[in-house]
């Protein structure tokens, strides 16, 4: 390895990992909250429409987790490039599914959530 991939690898992990860290640490924050978890944006959900609050955010936090799972498993992948070169463009293509693709499936997961627990 040169340094220039040297460089790439160190980029890509630290987008990789950080992604996943970040949307894990969504997961966990809202596992933990008292009121109703939002979705984007910061708009506030209005407690008086979800019929059960900690069973919405569990699902919610479950949601976050399993969106970072694509992000570790393209971090591992990243590192393990080092042995086998060709795992470098599959951490990539794992990561741009993942931002791109990955939106339709947590808006697709999110809508399922708030139909089983969002009062109409």
């Amino acid at each position: 390895m040169d340094g220039e991939q040297i460089i790439g690898m160190i980029v890509m992990c630290a987008a990789s990992f950080g992604c996943g860290g970040l949307f894990h640490a969504i997961g966990i924050w809202a596992g933990k909250r008292k009121g109703p978890m939002n979705f984007y944006s910061g708009t506030p959900v209005d407690p008086s429409t979800i019929s059960d609050i900690p069973a919405y955010n569990r699902e919610n936090a479950k949601m976050w987790k399993e969106y970072a799972i694509p992000y570790w498993l393209s971090g591992v992948l990243e590192i393990s490039s080092i042995f086998c070169n060709p795992l470098s463009v599959a951490a990539v293509i794992i990561m741009v599914c993942s931002a791109t693709l990955g939106i339709g499936w947590l808006i697709w997961r999110y809508t399922k959530i708030c139909n089983t627990y969002m009062i109409r």
